[in-house]
């Protein structure tokens, strides 16, 4: 039973957007390991992905729109110099 529990919380556990899609009785099963491991994968990917577009959308503004927006220069360059790993 002890599994059953943790799976019964699993949606709530994984990071990411497709937490709110994965209901837990899908996940329940012996043979589902595999099956938990491409979604928790796939969200960080969508994760990366998100970040990655982020900073490159924030690499192309002007110093006028990042002034608005209240970001210095210098802070934007250095997050848009991140890896997309980094958070």
């Amino acid at each position: 039973m002890r599994s059953q529990r943790y799976f019964d919380t699993f949606p709530a556990t994984i990071a990411g957007s497709c937490a709110n899609f994965v209901p837990a009785k899908i996940l329940v099963g012996i043979w589902n390991a595999p099956v938990i491991c491409i979604i928790v994968l796939w969200s960080q990917m969508m994760v990366w992905q998100h970040r990655a577009d982020m900073r490159r959308h924030l690499g192309r503004l002007e110093h006028t729109q990042l002034r608005d927006v209240g970001i210095a220069p210098l802070d934007a360059r250095r997050e848009f110099s991140k890896p997309f790993w980094r958070a």
